[in-house]
């Protein structure tokens, strides 16, 4: 199993389109940027055939100290969540992986 980056997301643009590495890192951060952007808005963001970011809100809740075994109260936040489209899922269950 291999891990991917975004200097490798940008080689691959370089490589596949012929712009400078430079520009491709740009483009990557560009994408990556508007996505994180909206989602701090408060915006989903769909892809088409690949899935949809969105942010759900997990409400206060209790919990315990992992250490102490105390009880803990777990703050409300939000957290990223990604949904896969159907076209992506098969895509993967029909890999050879």
């Amino acid at each position: 199993m291999e891990t991917i980056n975004k200097a490798d997301f940008a080689g691959h643009i370089s490589a596949s389109f012929g712009f400078p590495i430079n520009m491709a890192e740009k483009i990557v951060d560009v994408v990556f940027g508007e996505i994180i952007e909206s989602l701090k808005r408060g915006d989903e963001v769909k892809i088409k055939n690949f899935g949809a970011f969105g942010v759900r809100s997990k409400p206060e809740r209790p919990g315990r100290n992992p250490r102490t075994g105390r009880p803990a109260t777990i703050a409300a936040r939000r957290v990223p969540v990604f949904h896969p489209a159907d076209e992506f899922r098969e895509l993967i269950k029909k890999s050879d992986l």
